[in-house]
């Protein structure tokens, strides 16, 4: 069995901006409230700084290519204002083709882990539009070290699998930042499942969830975006949540609550 030793650090705060899209004249409200409150990491939802799934897919290829690229110098001047990191989902291209990306952005300078689990479905076929490498042999999501503490960002759609978090349950993970674009009624299944997890492996989750509504032209359904965004503690109780509307929330990481709940419950490998 694989001892887990906490690092002696100190809380830091965390924050969730739930959206529906990135607009730069309200955003910098809240990036100087997370600045004022000395927030670490702002964490985004899914298809905010960019169109969601199904509008993207009309979008000629060229044209969505630099829409990406505008986007991204857009975040990393943004980023360049504040201390804090932001985990911000977003399409990117690679040789020309696109591929759906999970960006760490501090600072004026970007890292990229690319989404392993993507959605399959007749009414949502984002394997087929995006070039992401997918495979039956899952490997180890982004994990970073922050202040003493081990980190992982990943998307919605990843944490139904067990491959994942296997993965970090024997990286000894204690926070988990999850970007969804959660629909169709499903926040009961959502808390549950994170709630779970978080238990199970004695960490934070922190779930940042889209709002918004998308409108098929061929249907008279609205698909609505609910929002729910939340923030797990290691016991599985939901600490706080947000509504179904444009909010912000931050919340406390407290390693001293993570060490207790792992020397307890000693679930690690």
């Amino acid at each position: 069995m694989m001892n887990h030793k906490q690092r002696e650090c100190e809380p830091f705060n965390i924050a969730i901006l739930q959206l529906n899209n990135w607009d730069s004249s309200r955003i910098e409200h809240y990036l100087h409230v997370c600045h004022h409150e000395n927030v670490s990491f702002v964490l985004l939802g899914e298809y905010v700084v960019d169109p969601f799934f199904k509008e993207l897919c009309n979008i000629p290829q060229a044209e969505l290519k630099k829409k990406s690229e505008d986007t991204l110098k857009k975040l990393l001047k943004t980023s360049e204002k504040y201390s804090f990191s932001f985990l911000i989902p977003l399409i990117r291209f690679i040789k020309l083709k696109p591929y759906k990306s999970l960006a760490i952005i501090k600072n004026g300078n970007v890292n990229y882990y690319d989404c392993q689990c993507l959605l399959a479905f007749e009414h949502w076929n984002e394997k087929y539009f995006f070039a992401n490498n997918i495979t039956k042999r899952i490997k180890p999501p982004m994990i970073f070290e922050y202040n003493g503490l081990k980190c992982a960002a990943i998307f919605g759609f990843e944490s139904h699998y067990d491959s994942i978090w296997i993965k970090l349950k024997k990286a000894c993970i204690d926070v988990v930042f999850v970007a969804s674009v959660a629909t169709f009624n499903s926040s009961l299944r959502w808390r549950e499942l994170l709630k779970t997890r978080a238990f199970l492996n004695q960490c934070y989750i922190i779930r940042s969830n889209k709002i918004g509504t998308y409108t098929p032209n061929d249907s008279k359904h609205t698909w609505k975006f609910y929002g729910d965004s939340f923030f797990v503690s290691p016991s599985g109780n939901i600490a706080s949540h947000l509504g179904d509307e444009e909010e912000l929330l931050i919340g406390n990481i407290n390693p001293h609550i993570i060490k207790e709940y792992k020397d307890v419950w000693k679930l690690n490998f």
